[in-house]
């Protein structure tokens, strides 16, 4: 049995670092606000490097005017097929008119997404990662970063 619901991991808890790191990944404002609560006392140089941006000013994704391939519209109904497991468009949003990655679709992400979109956004996560590979894990961090960049605040922190 846990801890009872609404205390804070004890720091000699084994799984309290493993759950500073899933908050983290949840890029919501309560996950955020629990973060800071929970602090970071007792945790190694690593996981400290990992989460403390989270608490402090992370390097957030700058938001860029996203191109004639990557209108919110046509993200939206993008991102849509994807979880429907269609993923020619999305996978065309994410490509220049010469079909060459486009390193700035994060960027053009941001740019193009309203907070309204962030539940959409997560469905995208959650099924690029049933795809298993080492490229669906880079995308996972890739569409974690892009999450927090739209939902993180400074008052979440403090």
């Amino acid at each position: 049995m846990g801890a009872p619901r609404g205390t804070l991991p004890s720091t000699s808890n084994a799984g309290r670092e493993v759950a500073l790191d899933v908050l983290g990944c949840l890029a919501t404002p309560e996950a955020l606000r629990t973060l800071k609560r929970i602090g970071l006392e007792g945790c190694t140089d690593e996981t400290r490097q990992a989460v403390a941006p989270l608490l402090e000013r992370p390097a957030l994704l700058s938001p860029r005017s996203p191109g004639p391939r990557m209108s919110r519209s046509k993200l939206l109904v993008a991102m849509r097929e994807f979880v429907d497991g269609k993923p020619d468009k999305l996978d065309e949003a994410q490509s220049s008119a010469t079909h060459e990655p486009n390193e700035h679709w994060p960027e053009e992400m941001v740019g193009a997404l309203r907070a309204e979109d962030l539940p959409l956004l997560r469905q995208v996560r959650r099924t690029r990662m049933t795809y298993l590979s080492d490229e669906a894990l880079e995308d996972y961090s890739v569409y974690s970063e892009i999450l927090m960049s739209l939902v993180w605040k400074p008052e979440y922190v403090k």
